[in-house]
């Protein structure tokens, strides 16, 4: 009997633990940052009611670039009663030099769809619908991945309102950094236009991203008062189609957003097969 007393209090603990406020909030950091996958189309004018399969290699400005983030801040405290705090961050785009994607477009008359998957040197997946004509093309996109990016940051953390402060691994009296790697996911949404002139394509792709989707994994304890900002990527460039079958591209993409200080330029070269 006093043992299943002794259970029953263990159950009742346990359950109310789980009751207990935990809070983290950011204070400062570096995160690094997933570049966006640029989905341009077909970039051609592809024959109604076909199929195509389209393997691309891409070789990008293999640089990182840093900007600091401003305005953000630790919003979900005020619904814990807690102070507000400013988080101030900066992101790191990481650009790994060579990226591969394999895609599959359908066309029925004049609206296609496509999809695939694609390493950078992460895995992510991308579908888009549109209209492919004479004279070129538009539509609308949808891209996700997973991320296993660097983070450095230091945090404050609250345990039903009391608040200890450290890295983001120990407690400490102590300013220190904690740099590892986590696992997160990143998804966006964006549009992409064509003008085919002759064999040629000039494209204009825009793209909104959210890094560090799913934040939970920087500490799995721990609400995460602080949300990620969005950033906007915008491709332009052109690509010579050879007889439907070979495509060579270059172009630059211009990364800014609302929370981002700097804009950032990364150019790109490729190489496609149509098969």
């Amino acid at each position: 009997m006093l043992g299943r007393k002794n259970l029953i209090l263990a159950l009742v603990a346990f359950v109310l633990s789980g009751c207990v406020g935990r809070t983290m909030n950011i204070l400062q950091g570096d995160f690094d940052v997933s570049n966006a996958p640029v989905i341009r189309g077909a970039e051609f004018n592809m024959d109604s009611n076909s199929n195509k399969r389209r393997a691309h290699l891409e070789i990008r400005d293999p640089r990182n670039q840093e900007t600091r983030l401003w305005d953000v801040w630790n919003e979900r405290n005020q619904d814990d009663h807690l102070p507000k705090v400013r988080a101030d961050i900066n992101y790191v785009f990481t650009s790994f030099p060579v990226a591969f994607d394999l895609e599959w477009f359908f066309k029925k008359e004049l609206m296609y769809t496509s999809f695939g998957f694609g390493l950078d040197p992460m895995p992510y997946g991308k579908a888009s619908v549109g209209v492919n004509g004479s004279v070129g093309e538009v539509g609308a996109s949808l891209f996700w991945g997973a991320d296993f990016n660097h983070a450095s940051f230091e945090n404050e953390k609250y345990y039903d309102g009391t608040m200890f402060m450290g890295p983001s691994e120990e407690p400490s009296d102590e300013i220190e950094w904690t740099k590892d790697r986590y696992f997160s996911f990143r998804v966006g949404a964006g549009a992409y236009a064509s003008l085919f002139i002759g064999s040629f394509a000039l494209t204009y792709a825009p793209s909104v991203s959210f890094p560090w989707f799913l934040k939970s994994y920087l500490d799995s304890n721990y609400e995460i008062s602080m949300s990620f900002p969005s950033f906007f990527t915008n491709y332009f460039g052109m690509t010579y189609t050879y007889h439907k079958q070979i495509q060579a591209s270059v172009g630059v993409s211009v990364v800014n957003g609302m929370k981002l200080e700097n804009r950032l330029y990364i150019a790109s070269t490729s190489v496609s097969y149509l098969f």
